[in-house]
Parts: C-alpha cells; structure tokens; sequence
C-alpha cells in the first residue's frame, strides 16, 4: 500500500534496501492493498528482522565488577529502524482494521463499554502501564534502571527461547513469568554483579509484543485482530465493537489451545480488577455465543434494562445488577409478562416471598418484570395557607384541632384574625366552606376539629382593605407611586421630600391629576405652587405633576463654517459676537477671504414667517469689524459662512514615471493642466517609451484607471476628446516598449510548467487574438468559449471580439504588448437548452435585410 512505502522511506530502515528485499522476495509493498499489506504482515516482519539481524552490532558498554565501586554504566538505548518500522507499520495496520463505525446504542446491560469507547485498545506500552499481572513473553521488551553506586540504563527484548541476555551475565529466563515475578527475579540476579539498594532498581515494560487474536461469532466485526499484548480480552472485544444485541456477556469464551476459560462482563462491572485475569496470547480465540436468557426488567428500579442472566439466576439477581428498587417501588408484588401456550400471560408475584427466599420463581429468557410506583397521595394530613409563618402540610394524628394547627404555623401579625375559612373536601370531590373565628379559638372559646385533607385558609388583613396610589413624577429625584387608605393625605411638601426633594431643572408650579376612586372616567387638573403652603393636599388617586422650567426656554444656535479652521455649532447667548465666534472656531484658514464673508440672519415677525436677509461684512486679521459692516451683535439661529479666496490652491502633485527625460513630481501649475502640458515640463519622451500603452491613474474619490490614448494626446493638444486635464494626484506610467504578447493559457490547450503565471511571446504583427492562440498556444480547448476572446492593454483599453450576424466571431487584432485572454463556455440550463427551436424564419429575414442594404450601397457608389 502506498502509506506503507512512506512509512519505509521516513521511520524505517533504508528505503531502497527494505523495497528491494521485499519485492526479491514476491512482496510489492508499493502496490499493496490494506488487506494484502494485513495478510503478508508476517512475512514483512521477518523480513525486516532479518535486516535489523544483519546490521545489529554488540551492545555498547561494559561493566566493572570488582569489588570497588562500580562506573556509572550509561547506555542509551533506542529503538532500531526495524522496530520502529514494525511498529509504526503495525500502527497503520491497527488503524485500519480495528476501526469500528458508530454504533447505535444498547438496552442490554452490559453491551455499553464495548460502545461508548470505555475499553481504549492499546496499541503501545506508551498508551498504558501494565499491572504487575502482566505476563511476559517472547517479543516483550524491557527496561532495566539502576541508580545508586552501580548506574546503568539497559535495555532487553525477550528472544523466542524465553529468556534474556544480560552482557557478562547468566541467561535469565522470564518468558511466563508476571511482571513482578520478573522484577524480583532480575533483581536478584542483577544485584551480584551491581551495587544498589532495594528501591534503587527498577524494571518497567518498554515496548510490548504483539498478539494476533481471533474473534468470533456474535460480535459486530469478527475477524483476525493484531494488537499489543497490553490488551486483555475485554480490550480486544472492544476493538470487534462488542458483542451484538444477540450475543453474550455473561459466557465469553477464551479458546487457548483446549483449554477455555469464561469471561462474565457483569463480574468485571462490578469488579474491575478482574480483567486482568484475562490476558491474550498470540493466537488465543475469543467467542461469543448467543445469549441464552435475556429478561427485561422495567418500573422503579434504578437501572431499568435488559439484562442477561444465566444459571439459576433469578429475581434476586436481576435487582442485584438492576441497583436495587427505588425509593417509591410498591414491594407488595411484581408483574411477570411472558408467553405461555403460544398466548400472552401477566402474573402477580409478591415481592417479599421471592427475596425471602419463600418462593421460588424461574424466570425464562423473553420474560418482562415490572416492578410499580407508588401512586398514592397523601391523605392523613391537614392543610393551612395564607397569612401564617410557615404554611404546608402537617400530620392530622398529632394535629386534630384547628389551635394545634395555628400553634404550629405561627399567625402573622397582619393576619385576619376575626375570619378564617375551613375548605372541607367531600367524597363526591367537591368543597365545603366553613367560617371560624380564629381571635375566638386561641382565647379557647371555639375550637375546631380537623378531618383529613381539611385545609385552614387565613387572609392577611390588606385583602380587606381599600387601597388608593399617591404618584409623584416629573422633575423629582426618586418619582413614587405608593399605597394608602383611602382616608389618608399628603401635603405638597410632604409629596416632594418623600421623592427626594426637587431637581434644578423643576418649575415652581405644577399640576395634580385628581382621579376620584369611585369616577376613574373623571379627571380634573389642579395647578399648584409649589412653595405655597396652602396649597390643596394629595388625595388617594392623585398624581402630582413637577414641571421642567427648560422646556419653555427656545434653544436656538448659531453656526460659523467655511474657511476657518474649527467650524462652530454653538448655542445662542446675546452676549456673544461676531468676533466672539471666530475665535471659537480657531481663526482663518490660508485660503480665507477676511473681505468676503457673509452673515444669514432670519428676521422674525409676530404670526408671518421669518424673512431671510444676507449680510456682508470684512474682517481684518485681528477679527475686527472693517468699514461700513454692521454691528457685531448675533442673532438667534445666525449662519456666518468665511468664504474661500477665488481660485485659491496650494501646491498640488501629479507624478509621472516611466520613459520621460526627466520622471518624477510635478506641481500642477493651474487647474486646467493637461497630460501634454505634463510632458513639455517632462521634456518629452525618450526614444523606448510605449505611447500606445501609457496610461493613468486617478486617485482622486478613487477613480482609478482613466483610459486615453497618448499618442492621439500628443497628436492633439489640449483637445477635449484626447488630452485628459489632470487632477492632484495622478500617477502616469510611460512603458518601456516591448515586442511581446502575454497569452492568458485558460480555455487553451497549452499547459504552463511550474511557477509561470501565463504565456509570453514575441509580437508576430498586428494579427487577431485567435491567431496568436492557435499558432502559440496550442489552439483552443473544447471548453473554450471562442467569443469571449478580449485583448487588455496596459493603458486600460479593453477589445473584445465580436459577431457577425450573431454566427461568425471577428476577432480584435494585437498589438505588442498586449494580453490576450478568453473563458470557458459557460454551462446553460436544461430548460434553456430545451427552449425555443431555432427560428429560421427570423434568421433569413435578417440575412435579406442585410443583403439589400448591401447592395443599395453598391448601386449608390457606382
């Protein structure tokens, strides 16, 4: 496969030397399908370890082991290429193959881990530490650390006869062992030839071996799986997707040889630590076998599913894994729904002879229990609600009286005391009302008895009363509106201070709105002073209104704008004057005319409309009057305008490059310079410029290219239609001339090598577009659209082809310089593909009428 060939090339041995020997030996690793790559994996990897074999060398480092304390042993180990190729293949393969869609999620108990990723596959022993279960073998590799006196770093693989190597050292067998058999066996072995104490030694797995393990039967994926050896049983079921709805979890088997062993998920559910009694080794066989007992267990219990059971597991047992019953479960009896005689059957067990062991009930795969809730409401209690501490419910045994009911609820002060309401529920569901006297029953006069659900109803007092609004708004600090009886009043003053006082922009006087609470329809409006004492006190309804004093006051502005150099928009003062106001605005601009500027004044007159008068003063420098001016005295909405000096500019820049004598900035002499004016001050062209291509940008309110033609410019001077008057800022580019022609190659058959933007070739003549492409390019593409061949020029001029009786194209003709450039045709509608026939009859008329013409102006010229 081709990740396969990458993978050789960037972590593995010598590219050429790994692809050469697998291809000497009938493997073409380069042209290898995924699931090839996956069934020749053995073949790969002795391959690649005879390699790694071949240019293995002696490990590196000796060890002193004398009596004296021994050197700092350092050795770094690493992996070899052939390991990291092996795993890094290996990683590629295991992605490829235990990849395992979505699945849609269970109601069995027990399926979820294998679905919702809960059991992450391992394809490393960086992705997880073993437990010092962990059973070694041969491909195991193992890391030794040894600090202290004695300081080593070493590395071994467990070979295939089981044991290690250790330089200077007894072979150690360990293939068997767990991983902390093999800790204490290395330490004692290693512990004659290094000096260090007990918790200065240790061993750790570095890189695991791989297993293959097979999966079978009914899980979503069955097949052959390569993994790490970290991975137990249940890791590798997950890499299947689990088990289906139809298989087991509570009979997995391990097939090792002829020997098997159970794996029961539920055990490891309620006992993690048991997984890793089920380690794999290579070739182990996992499968699941259809479900033999599925009961679904339904109601109030914590954990309502289906569940497997198997033996004689029963009801105890499904609660057991169910989590219990819940709180409100109706423990009289449970329902069992089942089959029977080919007919469905509902049966009541109770609930206490089952888990007392009493009754025995076997329960039958399909089966459906249904555990109840209680639905009971609560009947032996007495209700109390209102003006009370604390309403609710309470026990009627231990509250049988209406007093021993308050003496619980604690009455409010504001409560009603010389009512209450007994709210009395009769059997036929409907009310009785009965009116005690509370004030009668805590002084022990009256009393009354409670029956069940009986429910004491106490208003506070405020239910009984009247209550009216006093609002005060406007200009006051804290506007209110309050509650008060009906035979209460407030003075003005007492309104004002109860909102905060007033603010600096309240009137003196102000309006009551009077509402009689008995006429809302009627309103009569009350002005007051608000200083005067005897003014007419709030009544309930009332709302008294602070006027604000600014709104009576005419906001006008006057405005200064034109020449100056801060424009003034003001309000009106008398005391303001027309010096006043030029001040303000900063004074005059460069281009000011201090004996120009003009005063707009309305005049107004009771009930006509203002009359309009402009006025024209001159100023000197200083702001003063000059002349005859009039007065300096400003009016309400005055406009004072500064007028600018006629024909007024500073210096303004056009800037030319390109092949002129003498390139650069240019200030425009007067307003109307034009482009041949321009060129006289650049002392000409030179001799290479490109007068057919010069062109101009304007960045004035971006413009952008102007299109012209400088040799028509030149020919006519300061002709409207030819010589452009220039404007600030302008940029001219002169081109050098050259005798090319760019070719843009989309809608061409021509292919661009790398990094080139377009086609380049030399000017061949004034020839047409389709010339160029056909003879340069390669001739068009069939998705070519031939008429829509446009020739762009460095001065902005756009040619486009165009049509003869809407049929034959008339392509522009080239000049050097140029860019020729066309696009595909574009893809019509289906209903605009299937419209209207082609109409002949309009065709001809049109070739006719062209003919006559034709020929009445050849008849004409003769």
């Amino acid at each position: 496969m081709s990740q396969a060939k990458i993978l050789l090339s960037s972590r593995g041995l010598n590219e050429g030397e790994v692809l050469a020997r697998l291809k000497l030996r009938g493997l073409d690793v380069e042209n290898m399908s995924d699931a090839d790559f996956l069934k020749n994996r053995g073949a790969i990897e002795q391959i690649v370890a005879e390699l790694e074999s071949e240019k293995k060398g002696k490990l590196a480092g000796s060890v002193n082991m004398t009596n004296k304390p021994v050197e700092v042993v350092s050795k770094e180990v690493s992996e070899t290429k052939s390991d990291t190729l092996k795993r890094v293949v290996l990683d590629q393969v295991l992605k490829s193959t235990i990849a395992t869609p979505a699945l849609p999620p269970s109601d069995i108990y027990g399926h979820k881990i294998f679905r919702d990723n809960s059991l992450e596959i391992y394809r490393t022993s960086k992705d997880a530490s073993p437990p010092d279960s962990y059973i070694l073998a041969a491909g195991d590799k193992i890391n030794i650390v040894i600090f202290g006196k004695s300081q080593a770093d070493l590395q071994y693989e467990i070979n295939s006869a089981g044991f290690i190597q250790p330089t200077n050292m007894p072979k150690i067998f360990l293939s068997g062992l767990t991983l902390k058999q093999a800790k204490n066996l290395v330490a004692l072995r290693f512990s004659t030839f290094y000096f260090f104490n007990k918790d200065q030694f240790a061993l750790t797995l570095n890189t695991s071996r791989t297993l293959n393990v097979n999966i079978f039967g009914e899980v979503e994926k069955a097949g052959s799986f390569t993994i790490s050896a970290l991975n137990t049983a249940l890791n590798a079921l997950s890499a299947s997707g689990g088990p289906t709805n139809f298989g087991t979890v509570r009979n997995i088997q391990i097939i090792r040889g002829s020997v098997k062993k159970m794996l029961d998920v539920y055990a490891f559910m309620r006992n993690p630590i048991l997984q890793f009694d089920f380690y794999l080794q290579n070739n182990d066989i996992i499968y699941v076998a259809p479900a033999q007992k599925v009961v679904s267990l339904n109601g109030a219990v914590n954990r309502p599913m289906r569940y497997e059971l198997k033996g004689k597991e029963g009801i105890t047992e499904l609660l057991d894994f169910a989590g219990g019953i819940k709180t409100d479960a109706l423990t009289d009896f449970i329902q069992l729904q089942r089959f029977e005689n080919n007919i469905a059957v509902i049966k009541d067990y109770p609930l206490k002879e089952i888990l007392s062991g009493r009754l025995k009930l076997e329960l039958l795969n399909g089966d459906v229990i249904t555990i109840k809730s209680i639905n009971s409401e609560l009947k032996t209690i007495v209700k109390v609600s209102g003006a009370v501490d604390y309403p609710g419910n309470y026990e009627l045994g231990s509250t049988k009286t209406v007093k021993e009911l308050l003496v619980k609820a604690k009455l409010k002060p504001e409560a009603k005391t010389d009512q209450a309401f007994i709210v009395r529920k009769r059997m036929d569901q409907s009310s009785g009302i009965i009116a005690i006297n509370i004030t009668e029953v805590l002084k022990g006069k009256l009393n009354y008895a409670l029956e069940k659900e009986d429910s004491l109803v106490i208003f506070d007092q405020a239910r009984y009363t009247d209550q009216f609004s006093i609002s005060v708004v406007g200009e006051v600090r804290n506007p209110f509106d309050r509650n008060f009886r009906y035979d209460e009043s407030l003075t003005i003053q007492e309104a004002i201070d109860l909102a905060g006082g007033l603010k600096n922009t309240a009137l003196a006087s102000g309006y009551i709105y009077r509402t009689s609470p008995f006429n809302l329809k009627r309103t009569v409006y009350i002005p007051v002073n608000l200083m005067d004492k005897s003014a007419p006190k709030l009544s309930p309804g009332d709302k008294l209104v602070i006027l604000n004093k600014d709104v009576y006051e005419i906001d006008a502005t006057i405005n200064l704008v034109g020449e100056v150099k801060s424009p003034v928009s003001i309000r009106f003062d008398s005391t303001l004057s027309i010096k006043d106001l030029l001040k303000l605005a900063g004074g005059f601009n460069l281009a000011s005319d201090l004996n120009n500027i003009d005063l707009f004044r309305l005049n107004f007159k009771n009930n006509n409309a203002p009359e309009r008068e402009r006025i024209s003063i001159s100023v000197d420098k200083d702001f003063n009057l000059k002349g005859d001016s009039p007065g300096s005295s400003l009016q309400p909405y005055d406009l004072l305008v500064v007028r600018k000096i006629p024909e007024f500019q500073l210096n303004e820049q056009v800037e030319i490059k390109g092949e002129v004598n003498y390139p650069g900035p240019y200030i425009l002499k007067n307003r109307q310079m034009y482009f041949s004016d321009l060129i006289a001050e650049a002392k000409g062209f030179t001799t290479y410029a490109d007068l057919s291509n010069v062109s101009l940008v304007r960045y004035q309110n971006n413009d952008g290219m102007l299109v012209f033609d400088a040799a028509d410019a030149m020919r006519d001077k300061h002709a409207v239609r030819t010589d452009p008057i220039l404007q600030p800022g302008d940029y001219i580019n002169v081109p050098f001339i050259l005798n090319t022609v760019k070719i843009d190659v989309l809608g061409t058959k021509y292919i661009l090598p790398k990094d080139q933007t377009q086609l380049v070739v030399n000017f061949q003549g004034y020839k047409k577009a389709n010339w160029y492409i056909n003879n340069y390019a390669g001739g068009f593409s069939p998705e070519a659209d031939k008429s829509s061949i446009r020739i762009t020029r460095e001065n902005g001029t756009v040619l486009r082809t165009k049509q003869f009786l809407g049929l034959v194209n008339r392509y522009p003709r080239v000049s050097y310089g140029d860019k020729i450039s066309l696009s595909y045709k574009v893809e019509k509608p289906k209903d605009e593909k299937e419209g209207k026939p082609f109409d002949w009859e309009k065709f001809m008329n049109k070739i006719l009428a062209v003919a006559t013409s034709v020929a009445l102006i050849t008849l004409y010229t003769k």
